[in-house]
């Protein structure tokens, strides 16, 4: 990821014209939540697909498999923090107590990855063509994110930001990461779409638990 990361910060800092040190900390901070977000996303698609042999075997809960999809990630995540601290550190940004807030962000993210794996995998095995769909939607998503551009380029109403869930995930972890503290915004907005997502979840797992079996 290291490599990833320097490779577009040097390429786009000066495509946006913006400081190499500051441009390439923005872009690792950012990727870090992105690929935590959408990783849980894509692979909650498969949730069930994947555990097909073992439902089959024995009569386990599915949300045991949306937790393991969940800590997968989590562990990946994990790995790639490693990688962004140090470059972070290296780049002159110091931890302090609001970098502690990513926690938060990180938590509140394992939550709603749990949920949308709950929504999303008896879904996609009752319809096969929803992994390439939400695949479609999280490619659109990333250009539509401001990951490599910031969110002070556009208006504060511009759609991209006001109305982009992703947007306001990626603050969580991303700006305590740069040592600065997430808007009330962007947790009201969070934690109100990760309680959407609990009881859809809780409503999806209501009607699907007995039919999942019929659709692998």
């Amino acid at each position: 990821m290291g490599s990833l990361v320097l490779g577009l910060g040097l390429l786009y800092s000066q495509i946006f014209h913006q400081p190499f040190k500051e441009y390439v900390s923005f872009i690792a901070a950012g990727l870090l939540a992105w690929q935590f977000l959408s990783g849980m996303v894509l692979d909650s698609t498969n949730v069930v697909m994947e555990a097909e042999p073992h439902l089959r075997a024995l009569p386990l809960p599915l949300p045991l498999f949306a937790a393991r999809m969940v800590l997968r990630n989590l562990i990946i995540f994990g790995h790639n923090l490693v990688v962004v601290m140090l470059m972070l550190l290296y780049f002159q940004h110091s931890v302090s107590f609001v970098t502690l807030l990513a926690v938060l962000g990180v938590a509140l993210y394992a939550i709603a990855g749990f949920a949308v794996a709950l929504i999303l995998g008896p879904l996609s095995a009752r319809f096969r063509d929803i992994p390439q769909v939400i695949a479609n939607v999280v490619q659109l998503a990333f250009f539509l994110t401001p990951i490599f551009w910031k969110a002070g380029q556009l208006r504060p109403n511009n759609p991209a930001i006001a109305f982009n869930p992703f947007f306001h995930f990626v603050q969580l972890v991303r700006q305590p990461l740069l040592g600065i503290a997430p808007s009330l915004t962007n947790w009201m907005v969070a934690i109100l779409i990760t309680v959407l997502l609990l009881v859809c979840a809780f409503l999806t797992l209501a009607y699907t638990r007995r039919k999942i079996f019929l659709w692998l």
